[in-house]
């Protein structure tokens, strides 16, 4: 066994608003205004400036801001070593909320901020730029806050606002911190730049611009009542763009998300103050960002955890892994997994602790260009709802991995699941939809026992195996499933090689070896064994490995895989009765009679009361698979019931014609496998009756062809089945004596059900 490792759940305690909503963060998306306008009962946490620097990472693009920024309001005569003007375009979720709430507490709460590792780095850099310390306070700076996305177009909330109605009033107002005398002074100049920069200059302090979303703010003005604000709030936006450079000690950073980035619907009117406002913020601002990828890791543990894992559990760790990232599983795995097979493993496995090296290179490699993703919110909201998952499950004492892989995010958590599926990944509904079907049934359910891969890890016998690794199968998949989810990976590229899955599945402990992990894979993928209905294989294509990916096109397999666990054996023999009874023709036979069966009495007393002794005809007698069947040992009462029927034996009855009938009866072992296409034909009989699938066309189509193959199985097997004729025969003592004659067919174009081939048959054996 391995040596044992300080788990990361013991040595990092999760913050207390983790705790506090199992998982479920509420206030991952910063708000500017509610940071600076909440009351007492619903302020957020991150409005105090201690425990904003707690929860933010000193990113190098924030704390460069802020150094700038700072620069411009505290620097001096120094001030334009800074650019004054700055424009935060990220799309949504992209930290630019984060920011400004740095940069409002920049302003605000210097002292405090400056305590934090942001706010060192911040005053560092920007003493660098000046060759010499801010001024503690950065000279008392007056901030300008214009939350746009909480604003209504000419109506101004007279607690913010006072008076104050258009964009250029609320400006003023809040400029002059409600001072009526220089608001009036002021007032009726919007689109004077030199007006504005009096009024920027007569606060007597530096002054900083803080503009959130402005769009929001600008489709507004698209309604017909706001022609005449339109163009004054426009005219003041383009003043005031064009003002701030020319005032000293005077920054201003607006947000406002780039074209390509910002899905907002606007009419013409509304896409020309868009390019209006770009142009403005290209002429006289810098663009700037608050993250960069290779941050999440760092933000993850900020945001998730109090404190850091001790240096010695990191080596302890990382040694673990490394020391069995050996043999095989160096060669066939691990130096094909590129985020695995790093010489500086070690250093990634601090970087990112708890989580794998795997997990966070998907985050941050992969996760991260997608256009819909929200970058740090959701990274946020995938990660700590998985955190408090697993980290309630090691304090239980059920397994936990030492690191978070691809493979342990937990979806049979309702808040996992939710977090990954509306994280922008997916990019429809009905896709969405669609997998989240496919996490519930394919990989584990709400109820963390059913699901196929699941079930696969629970029905293990290998005791060693679930001893070390009791998720194994389950990690494949759930680690298929992330790497499906995004759709295409890059060129060419889409879900997961055997060797990334495998390195999910992968357990620092020699008792999972290489050679189990594939036995793993072997099943998710044998469908009919219980793997995953969901996955196709895709073949390496242009030097490419071998696919596999978990495809929506497949979600009536797992419809279908639910409706077979419905379906009834009643059901099903009743079916598998029905096939027969449709398929039995008389050929030659004058006529067929099919005895159904009637399981509350015994064979002889339903083929007794069957009206089989006719006179009038040859008879092709089929009996119902359901009560009667040949050989494997079972058909003692068929036999007996038959011989019966024919007149002959202990419990013979009265007949006069039993040598024109011949009974045909399936066989024991063949009904078993005819009863499996019976269930399989029901389930997807089934499916293509269902509302979700006859609704939509392209599966309504694919479930009715799948339903007359399957239909097409059930008449092979059925006919197959029907293996064994019984008929009246000589016996072997006399000329007069009378015995049952059996005929077994064993091509498989031969049927018993069929008249022809039994008369055939029969003709042969009297010639």
């Amino acid at each position: 066994m391995s040596t044992p490792v300080t788990p990361w759940w013991e040595v990092l305690k999760l913050r207390p608003e983790i705790t506090h909503s199992s998982g479920s963060l509420d206030d991952v998306q910063m708000s500017l205004f509610q940071a600076v306008h909440g009351n007492v009962n619903d302020r957020p946490a991150y409005a105090d400036a201690k425990y904003y620097g707690e929860i933010t990472h000193p990113s190098p693009l924030l704390t460069d801001l802020m150094a700038k920024v700072a620069v411009r309001l505290g620097g001096g005569e120094s001030y334009t070593r800074a650019r004054a003007l700055w424009r935060l375009d990220q799309s949504m979720g992209g930290g630019k909320s984060h920011g400004l709430v740095g940069l409002w507490h920049l302003a605000t709460n210097p002292a405090v901020l400056a305590t934090s590792d942001t706010g060192r780095e911040a005053y560092a850099k920007a003493a660098a730029m000046l060759d010499r310390p801010l001024p503690e306070d950065l000279n008392h700076p007056q901030v300008v806050v214009l939350a746009c996305d909480n604003m209504t177009a000419g109506k101004g909330v007279a607690s913010y606002d006072g008076p104050a109605q258009s964009l250029y009033e609320r400006f003023l107002w809040r400029l002059f911190g409600g001072d009526n005398a220089l608001y009036l002074r002021y007032k009726d100049f919007n689109a004077d730049k030199s007006k504005i920069v009096d009024a920027l200059t007569a606060v007597g302090r530096p002054v900083l611009i803080l503009v959130d979303e402005i769009m929001d703010y600008i489709r507004q003005l698209s309604d017909t009542d706001h022609a005449d604000l339109a163009v004054r709030d426009m005219a003041f936006l383009r003043a005031l763009l064009d003002s701030v450079n020319d005032v000293p000690h005077v920054a201003a950073v607006v947000v406002m998300i780039a074209s390509e980035k910002d899905h907002m619907a606007l009419d013409d009117a509304g896409q020309q103050r868009r390019n209006e406002l770009d142009a403005l913020l290209i002429r006289n601002g810098e663009t700037a960002t608050i993250n960069d990828n290779t941050d999440f890791a760092a933000i993850l543990q900020r945001r998730l955890f109090e404190g850091t894992a001790p240096a010695e559990v990191l080596s302890a760790t990382s040694h673990a892994f490394s020391s069995r990232m050996t043999g095989p599983w160096r060669d066939k795995v691990f130096n094909i997994v590129a985020s695995t097979g790093l010489a500086k493993f070690p250093d990634e496995v601090a970087r990112c602790y708890p989580f794998h090296p795997q997990l966070m290179a998907l985050a941050e490699e992969e996760w991260a260009t997608l256009a819909g993703f929200q970058h740090v919110r959701s990274t946020i909201r995938i990660f700590a709802a998985t955190a408090y998952a697993l980290h309630k499950r090691g304090k239980a004492g059920e397994w936990t991995p030492l690191l978070v892989g691809p493979g342990d995010l937990p979806l049979s958590d309702a808040v996992v699941r939710e977090a990954i599926i509306g994280s922008g990944l997916i990019a429809d509904t009905r896709t969405q939809a669609n997998y989240r079907q496919i996490a519930s049934a394919d990989i584990v359910a709400a109820d963390d026992h059913a699901g196929a891969a699941r079930v696969l890890d629970r029905q293990r016998t290998n005791t060693l195996v679930t001893q070390v690794n009791p998720r194994a199968a389950e990690r494949a998949a759930t680690c298929l499933f992330l790497c499906s989810v995004i759709g295409y990976r890059g060129p060419g590229r889409q879900g997961a090689t055997e060797p990334e899955l495998k390195a999910a599945m992968f357990v620092p402990d020699p008792m999972f070896p290489l050679a189990e992990a594939d036995t793993i894979l072997g099943e998710l993928r044998d469908v009919d064994g219980g793997g995953l209905a969901s996955v196709e294989h895709l073949a390496g294509k242009g030097g490419q490995a071998a696919r596999l990916f978990m495809s929506t096109r497949q979600t009536l397999n797992m419809l279908v895989r639910a409706a077979r666990a419905s379906v009834e054996d009643a059901d099903r023999d009743e079916e598998l009765a029905r096939t027969a009874e449709r398929l039995s023709v008389t050929g030659p036979f004058k006529s067929k009679l099919f005895v159904s069966a009637d399981l509350g009495r015994t064979p002889l007393e339903v083929l007794a009361s069957a009206g089989i002794d006719d006179a009038r005809s040859t008879r092709l007698v089929v009996l119902d698979p359901r009560q009667f069947s040949l050989l494997n040992g079972i058909d003692k009462e068929t036999r007996a019931a038959v011989r019966a029927a024919m007149g002959i034996g202990g419990d013979k009855l009265p007949v006069q014609w039993a040598s024109s009938a011949i009974f045909a009866i399936v066989n024991t072992q063949r009904r078993s496998q005819a009863r499996g296409a019976a269930v399989h034909y029901l389930a997807w009989n089934g499916v293509a009756a269902m509302d979700a699938v006859r609704t939509d066309e392209e599966l309504s189509d694919k479930a009715r062809e799948q339903k007359a193959e399957a239909r097409r199985n059930l008449d092979t097997a059925v006919r197959r089945a029907y293996q064994h004729l019984l008929y009246l025969g000589q016996g072997d003592e006399d000329e007069y004596s009378r015995t049952d004659r059996t005929v077994t067919f064993e091509q498989e174009n031969q049927s018993a059900l069929d008249g022809t081939v039994v008369w055939k048959a029969l003709a042969s054996i009297f010639q």
